[in-house]
Parts: structure tokens; sequence; C-alpha cells
């Protein structure tokens, strides 16, 4: 308690933020640990709000004696009912701290929050020792006297709280999320949330400061945390899948048990008794050839190529529980996983050589791997105690503008869309003759579509609402839905791919806002496209190009009338341009336009060229792409470190328009590059066979990495200090085990789903 009224005099004078009114239009209060957090500590580094005076630290002690001095005389002069538990061990540890300073009276003292170093660069979490709270304390003589021996004292154990104190921010914030600062309070556990709050607020009645009862609470052991329905639905889901694993994986079991059998019964068949004497050399000839044939197929028995053929065919005829439930099987699904072939094509030569789209494999895993760097910089910042120092210092390096331009790399995920849904889509429709047909296609190419990216979304959404805050415990890590975004999950699940438009605001694991658009596109614009090229491809690539064009126009228009700042990604434009299918289709009718182009050999670059040409086409096409793309990331470098002065807004607006559209028709060039056979060390680098494994489990990972990240940075037992070596660390960690969770996931969800929609497709 002397910690924190220590704390409380120390920051009312520290941070001397204005007391005026809160301006109107501001965005609404985001939970503490989301997106929308993260992002607000990166806008408020650059708030004059935010700079605290070195010179307020002077006489800090003296306030600080002559405060506590008023708290005691205000808390004597207060009439308390004699037989409160939780006041009367209160005043024992107050008394005990002043008369008889033993090291178990400072535990308590020690187990609080109090002031941390760094306030003037954003340190706004004051936890406590957590552990040390929540373990065994001696219990206090009723008569608040000085406890009694260490060896006869009764054991009691604190009570953790953590205690969110709302901070008067500047109206020169460009919006409002969840502020404040917090403080953690060890306090006996006779005390009850609501009693520390009336006597907390004893202690604010001298300082200018205000309790955020709602975010404020006491924590507790996660087995003692209330069970809702989603918690009960998501143990429910994990036990039923636990289930079908087993089953299919004992089928897997039976299948590999019978077909060893089959193997030894053939072997023993095609042996040639020693005891019939000596052999003709012609049934010496035919021993070995026999035996050749069964060491070789003895040997092949192993391959998974071998497995999966025979597995193949037992199945084929068996009842279709028996081929549901082996969907399900762990194994099969690893090996499909991991020893997936490389896709080849026949060339115009008859050849077997590569799939012009092999590179994709490798620029979806690098995309990857830079989303998830740069939600590790942003998610981390909620629970970080040098925001603002890292944001400032950072800022000012070239290297920084790989994650303030880390927005760019969805639309790479939005170009590849359109690309397959192009270069597979139109040998498909050129097939369909009739109108009867045509629907029939389109039905089961939605259908398909929402198989593909359901199963798995839902399941994330259940685990991620009922078991992440009953997964860890400590002074950080959150315990009530509100304080996350948890909370939009439980009352918006259902909007999935419209939560761009519905409850926006309020989104259910904010990062699915892809998702939204991803299927709003696949099941609306690939669709129109297609059948306009069917029809006429001038009439599908007129419909690309206003795509293209409407996106810039819109989003420029949106970008003047809100003043937006380049290249910037802020709680306002988040919603008002970043989300929204208008403002993002752009770069998936690049998509359209190249996977039509590369199907159909259009404006297709010649490979019987010299090497010479070949090098000149190489590099002439690298280098173009090399400024496309590097121009953007790094163009803005001045403007945003402040040696450059600000855009005006109509430039800024230009800016924001055809960024993204210049971005990805570099991408495009190196993939069109490389289709064509050009390009070859881009080619092998992006088209190693290691790639693809890890791309196809790129959906899982963009589903899991965050909810990784925030329980990294959330699990700790102190508030992180960022620098590059902690965001290395963070970024590697959720990187793995982001991949290892979307393994599971992919083969216990995705992956049995699209079997069986085949298995009801055949039958």
């Amino acid at each position: 308690m002397i910690w924190l009224a220590i704390s409380f005099v120390l920051f009312s004078s520290l941070m001397n933020f204005s007391n005026g009114d809160q301006p109107d239009g501001l965005s609404p209060r985001y939970p503490r640990y989301s997106f929308h957090s993260g992002l607000s500590k990166i806008l408020w580094s650059g708030s004059t709000a935010a700079h605290v005076q070195n010179s307020l630290f002077i006489n800090t002690t003296t306030a600080v004696a002559e405060e506590f001095a008023n708290i005691k005389q205000q808390w004597r002069k207060q009439n308390f009912d004699d037989d409160n538990d939780c006041l009367k061990d209160v005043f024992s540890i107050i008394e005990s701290f002043f008369h008889d300073p033993k090291m178990y009276n400072y535990k308590w003292i020690d187990a609080s929050g109090r002031p941390m170093p760094g306030i003037a660069g954003g340190a706004l979490h004051w936890p406590g020792n957590y552990y040390l709270c929540t373990g065994n304390f001696p219990e206090f003589n009723p008569n608040n006297t000085i406890p009694i021996s260490d060896l006869t004292v009764n054991v009691t154990r604190g009570s953790y709280c953590d205690l969110v104190i709302d901070l008067d921010t500047s109206s020169t914030l460009p919006s409002l999320p969840t502020f404040g600062l917090s403080i953690g309070l060890c306090i006996p556990v006779t005390c009850n949330y609501t009693e520390a709050i009336i006597l907390l607020d004893l202690i604010f009645s001298s300082f200018s400061l205000k309790i955020d009862k709602s975010a404020s609470y006491c924590h507790t052991s996660p087995d003692n945390l209330p069970k809702d329905s989603w918690f009960w639905i998501a143990i429910a889901l994990i036990t039923v899948i636990v289930l079908l694993l087993s089953c299919g994986t004992a089928v897997d079991f039976a299948i590999l048990f019978d077909y060893k059998m089959k193997k030894l019964k053939n072997a023993e068949k095609n042996k040639n008794p020693a005891e019939n004497g000596s052999l003709s050399e012609e049934a010496e000839h035919m021993t070995a050839s026999v035996s050749n044939l069964v060491v070789n197929y003895e040997e092949q028995e192993f391959s998974v190529e071998s497995f999966l053929l025979q597995r193949s065919k037992y199945l084929q005829g068996k009842p279709l529980i028996l081929q549901w439930l082996s969907t399900f099987a762990a194994p099969t699904n690893m090996m499909k996983l991991i020893y997936a072939p490389r896709k080849r094509v026949k060339n115009e030569d008859g050849k077997s050589t590569d799939h012009p789209l092999n590179v994709l494999d490798g620029i979806r895993v690098i995309t990857m791997a830079w989303i998830v760097y740069g939600h590790s910089v942003v998610f981390p910042l909620t629970a970080a105690n040098n925001p603002l120092l890292y944001v400032q210092t950072h800022v000012k390096r070239w290297t920084f503008e790989v994650i303030i331009n880390g927005t760019l790399s969805v639309d790479t995920f939005f170009l590849m869309s359109g690309i397959l849904a192009a270069y597979f889509g139109v040998p498909q429709v050129t097939r369909i003759k009739s109108f009867v047909r045509w629907i029939h296609f389109w039905c089961v190419y939605l259908v398909h579509r929402f198989i593909r990216l359901t199963p798995a979304y839902l399941a994330v959404i259940i685990l991620y609402t009922g078991f992440f805050l009953h997964a860890w415990e400590g002074p950080l890590y959150p315990q009530r839905a509100e304080m996350t975004d948890i909370q939009f999950c439980r009352s918006n699940w259902w909007t999935t791919y419209l939560n761009n438009f519905i409850h926006s605001s309020q989104m259910c694991i904010p990062w699915s806002w892809y998702l939204a658009n991803e299927f709003q596109f696949s099941v609306v614009l690939a669709p129109i496209f297609l059948s306009l090229v069917k029809w006429h491809s001038a009439a599908g690539l007129v419909f690309a190009v206003a795509l293209i064009l409407s996106c810039s126009f819109t989003t420029f228009g949106l970008s003047y009338k809100n003043h937006f700042k380049p290249g910037l990604l802020s709680i306002d434009s988040f919603d008002v341009t970043y989300i929204k299918p208008y403002t993002r289709w752009g770069s998936y009718a690049v998509g359209l336009v190249l996977g039509w182009m590369l199907h159909c050999n259009r404006l297709r670059l010649s490979q019987k060229v010299t090497v010479m040409k070949s090098v000149l086409i190489t590099t002439a096409g690298l280098l173009f792409a090399s400024i496309c793309c590097l121009s953007v990331i790094y163009g803005l470098h001045g403007l945003i470190s402040g040696e450059q002065p600000e855009m005006t807004n109509t430039v800024s607006a230009f800016y924001n328009a055809v960024h993204r559209t210049v971005f990805v028709i570099g991408i495009a060039t190196v993939i069109y590059l490389c289709a064509n056979g050009y390009a070859a060390p881009v080619r092998a680098i992006l088209g190693w066979s290691g790639f693809i494994p890890l791309s196809r489990l790129t959906y899982g990972t963009y589903l899991l990495h965050p909810i990784i990240i925030l329980f990294i940075s959330l699990g700790s037992q102190s508030p992180l200090m960022l620098d590059d070596l902690s965001i290395i660390t963070i970024f590697v960690t959720a990187l793995c085990f982001s991949y290892l969770g979307s393994l599971l996931l992919s083969v216990s969800v995705e992956s049995p789903i699209l079997w069986i929609e085949k298995l009801i497709q055949n039958h």
C-alpha cells in the first residue's frame, strides 16, 4: 500500500496530461490487448502529450511523504466496521511495516507494483510479483498487533489485483483505445474486489486520478475461472476431434497390418523350396527374377507412394462410414502434407517440366513470414513498457519501413488468389457448354470455397474464445473477456465473411478481415471475370481494369476526405479503407489478369532466345520489379522519420490510391518472368521443394500466429522491453509454433473435411 501511494503521487506529478474534454468523433475504446491497442501505441509515439518533462522528478520524495501522511489521517477518520477482516488485515500490514519491518512484512509491499523506469518511454505497466503475492504469507493478529513468531504463525495467501488508472489523454491523439496505467496490487485474500476498490477510492481522494473499474479486477487461478458455454463447446470440439483422429489412425494401422500380411503371403508363395533338389538353369533364372521382384516390392512397401496407393485400393468398396473415418487418419494426412510432390506439367515438346506457378510456394511462405514479423511488433506493444521509446528510436531507421509497410504483404496474397482463380478457372469454364452445367459449376465452386475456409476458421474461433483466458496466469495475462477481442467473438462470431461491413469495429480476431475480402472476391469478382472472359477476352480485361481504377479512385476520395497520411495505417483508416473490398480489389484484379495471361499464353515471352537476350530480359524485368516494390516500401522513409516535410493532402491521397497497385505489379512481374522460364536464380529459390509443405500450412499459420504472439507477450511475469533481440525472439518463436499449430489444424480439421467433400462428390 505504501508503494501504491508513492506510485500515485509520482505518476500524478509526472504525467502532466491536459485536462480538456475529449474531442468528439473519437474511435470507440478497444480492448487493452488487441491489434487496435498495439497500433495506437505507434500513433501515440508521435503525440506531444506523451512527452514528460524531466524537471517534474524534482522533490518527489517530499511530496510522497506529505501525501501518505494525509492518507493515513483520512483512514483514521473513517468509521470502519471493526469486524471487517479486510481492513484489519490491511492495517496490520501497514502498522507492521512501520513498527516491525521484518522480511515477511516487506513481502506484501514488495509483491505490489511500483513506478517503473522509463515512464517517459511509455512504461505504463507497473506489475508486482505475481507468485510472491499469491504465495504463503504470515497471517496477522486480529488486534492489529505484530505477527507472532515465524514458527507458529498461520499462513494465508495474497490476492493479486490489477488496478487500471484512467489517463486523461491529449486531444491530439487521433483515436482513443483503452488507455491507462496498470498497477499490480497485492492484498490479503480476506479482501474482495469491491472492498479493494472502496479502500483505493480513499487513496484517490488526494489525487486527480480515476480508477477504471471496468478494467480493474483481481486475478484468480485458471481452474477457478467461470466456465461459460464457449469453454464447454471448445471441450466438446477437442473431444470429438480426438475421437475421430483415434478412429482414423486405427483404420490406418489396420490397413498397414493387412498390407504387410499380404506381402508376407505373396513372398511365401513365390519362395522355391530348397528340398526339390538342383534346379535347371531356366528354373534358377526364374527364381532369381521372382526373388528380385519380391525384394524390390518389399523395399517399395515402405515408400509413401506405395502405401497411399495400397490404402486407396483397400478402401474401395468399403462401407462409407469406414471411408469417412479414414479421412481422420493422422499418419496419412501428415504423410500427404510432408511428402507432397512437386507439381509438373508437359511443355510444348511433350517433356515433363516444373509447373510455371511453383514459385508461388516460395512467395507464399516468405509473405507469411513478413506478416508474422510485422505482427510480432504490433501485438507486443500492448504489453510493452517502452512502446514510445521503441517506436521513436526505430522509426528513424530505414529498416523499420518493412514493419510500417507490412500491410503490403496482404496484397501479395490477394494477387496470388486472383492468379490461381483465373489460371485454373479459365480452362474449366471454357469446357462448359450448357447453362445448367454452368450453374452447377458455380454452385460447386462456391460450396468448395466455403468448405475450404470455414472449418479451420470456426475451429480457431471456438478454441480461442473458449480456452485462451484459461490457458495461463500471470500479472499481465487477461482473465476477463473484455480485455481482449474475445468479447467480440462471443457476440459477433457469426459475421465471419461479412465482418468487414458488419461490426467492423468489433471484429472477432481482427486479422480475419482478410478472409472476408478474399471470400467476397472469390464468390463475386472471379465468377464475373471468368464469365466475361469466356464470352470475350476483351470484356474480361475491361472489367479487370475497371476494378483497378475504381479501387484507386475510391481510395483517393476516402483518403482525401479523411486526411489520411500516406502509407500509414491508423485506427480510422483501418476501418474506412484498409479492410473494405472496394479499396483492396485492385490487387486481386491484377492477379486475375496475370492468371489469364499465363494460361492463355498471352504476351508470352519467347523461351527460344540466346543467352544474352535471356540475361537482358531477366535483368530488365527484375530491375523494374525492384523499382516498383522497393520504392513503395522504402520511399517514404524521409517523410516518416521526419527528415522531409509532410505531403499535402492531395499528394498523400494520390499515394494511398496507387502504392498498393504499384507494389503488386512488381510482384506480378517476378511471377511472370519465372513462369516463362526466365530469372533462373529467383525461380530456383522460390520454387524450392522445401517450400511446398510450408506453403500448404500458410492458412492455418495466418489464423493462429496473432494468438500465439499475444500468448507469448502476455504470459511473461514482467512487461516486455522491446528491442531488436526481443522482437526476433518473439518472431522466431511465434513462426515456429504457428506452423506447428497449423500442422495440427491441417491434419485434424482441414484435410479430413476436404477428403469428405471428395467422397461426397464421388458418391
